[in-house]
């Protein structure tokens, strides 16, 4: 699967785990950073859990070459939630690395974001 390709589907709600690095780091905004396949689990888990994600993306920018990758973009729409309370509004931008594995899969290595707007 491309690096592009792999974060599209992220986006759409079918996150799946085997699409990063056992190692892989997630480094939410004024979180600590999450590491490993299992922790970002049920980071995504507990996420989807409580909201339906409505998730906007674009990709502004892409390279891979030599086995590493980069795509750069922004994620906006809303995660509406499962119960009651308010919707949460995405304006995030992103930047993720990823590396060409021995089986000739791109996997997600890092993923790292912050708001656009407070």
């Amino acid at each position: 699967m491309s690096p592009f390709r792999a974060r599209s589907v992220e986006l759409q709600g079918g996150f799946r785990v085997e699409y990063h690095r056992v190692e892989s780091t997630h480094m939410p905004p004024g979180e600590a950073a999450v590491v490993g396949r299992a922790a970002i689990r049920l980071r995504y888990e507990a996420l989807f859990a409580s909201f339906d994600p409505r998730i906007e993306s674009r990709v502004d920018e892409a390279c891979a070459g030599d086995g590493l990758a980069f795509v750069r973009g922004h994620n906006g729409g809303r995660l509406v939630p499962r119960q009651a309370g308010e919707p949460r509004s995405l304006d995030d931008a992103y930047l993720m690395l990823l590396r060409l594995e021995g089986d000739g899969v791109w996997r997600i290595s890092h993923l790292m974001w912050h708001r656009v707007t407070g």
